[in-house]
């Protein structure tokens, strides 16, 4: 199983990309942290990054640990942000991480760092302003530091999907 993250602070255009790849029938992952934040409006939880920052990074963990053992084998599996994503919100607000998420290093074969785009907005689950997404952007390319880390520019979603395919080495979705 090859699994790649594709990465960078809010706003980069990672989901795009991950859909992109699935539309040419590579396995993908949705991003685990919207999926919890739409889940806790929708019920009136409390597990918002807005909220409870720290319960909700337990339970992106949680949920991430769960995906990843049910992923399929012998796939090319692109993934929207990994594990180690955390630590970077972790850091932003000045406080160390669960030991869980300190210890754990997944089994990536590359980081994909999508450079920022020019525009940058808000939603109803990014609430991080312009600046703070630039610090995470920074703080997750920290947490990969011992991956192999391809830097993806700012093109368009298309291109960069064009970029990433090239560096997996032409790898076929088997």
């Amino acid at each position: 199983m090859e699994r790649y993250v594709i990465t960078g602070g809010p706003g980069t255009g990672k989901s795009t990309v991950i859909k992109l790849l699935s539309r040419l029938g590579y396995v993908t992952v949705p991003e685990t942290a919207r999926k919890i934040i739409r889940a806790n409006l929708k019920k009136g939880g409390s597990s918002l990054p807005w909220k409870d920052w720290k319960h909700f990074q337990k339970e992106i963990f949680a949920e991430q640990l769960r995906i990843y053992s049910k992923l399929p084998k012998q796939k090319t599996i692109f993934l929207d942000r990994g594990i180690r994503d955390g630590l970077a919100y972790f850091w932003l607000n000045n406080e160390k991480p669960f030991d869980k998420l300190l210890k754990c290093q997944p089994n990536y074969k590359k980081i994909f760092i999508l450079e920022p785009v020019g525009k940058y907005e808000t939603d109803k689950c990014r609430k991080e302003d312009k600046a703070t997404a630039l610090k995470i952007h920074d703080l997750i390319e920290k947490a990969y530091s011992k991956y192999k880390i391809v830097k993806i520019p700012n093109v368009s979603p298309e291109k960069r999907v064009e970029i990433i395919l090239k560096h997996i080495g032409g790898e076929q979705n088997e």
